[in-house]
């Protein structure tokens, strides 16, 4: 079984994914597999390479450059996406494979679940959500955030409603990380229950 894990930008979803994984469950981070991919993909760098050439750094990608350029021209981000998706989907069916052959369940980590279609190869999905404000406050604490960054990555999301309708479960995060964290392993509960 596959579970989706989505939610908004800062609505909790690594926190999470990292207690889930560190108590046994097998977790696969979309934004990780990304990110790996950008590090070492020989594709990835030479479609960087085309559209945005100052990330490029003796053939490696600089994220952090990239994360300027895009910011400074949004429609770098669309460009992009639209080229490496296929890429970053071919990996994760191909992680998905082999983490169904060692466990029964996997979890699926992807922000952007439903706008990508990735909701496609779940067997049920849960969205972890939080107001506005928290997910602000949240994200002006990373260490590369800036305010037209942030607006940047919340205009390309789905709302919380829209996410929310979506999806089979949905979960608060404007609690405590445990109370979260013991209302999405009852999730679990019950999806395990739902499919006896």
């Amino acid at each position: 079984m596959i579970i989706g894990l989505t939610g908004g930008l800062a609505s909790g979803k690594t926190t999470i994914a990292c207690l889930l994984q560190k108590n046994g469950y097998l977790v696969i981070d979309a934004d990780d597999i990304t990110h790996e991919l950008y590090d070492k993909n020989e594709k990835m760098i030479q479609i960087v390479k085309h559209i945005c050439p100052l990330a490029i750094n003796d053939n490696a990608i600089n994220r952090k450059i990239l994360a300027t350029c895009v910011v400074q021209k949004p429609n770098l981000l669309s460009l992009l996406e639209e080229k490496t998706h296929p890429i970053i989907m071919d990996m994760l069916n191909q992680k998905i494979q082999i983490a169904l052959k060692q466990s029964d369940t996997v979890i699926l980590v992807a922000p952007l679940l439903f706008e990508t279609g990735l909701d496609s190869v779940c067997d049920m999905t849960i969205c972890l959500y939080a107001d506005m404000k928290t997910q602000h406050e949240r994200a002006m604490l990373r260490s590369h955030m800036t305010e037209d960054k942030f607006t940047l990555l919340i205009n390309r999301q789905w709302n919380n409603q829209k996410r929310i309708s979506h999806a089979d479960y949905a979960i608060s995060t404007d609690t405590s990380i445990e109370t979260t964290y013991q209302s999405v392993i009852s999730c679990f509960h019950q999806i395990q229950q739902e499919t006896l």
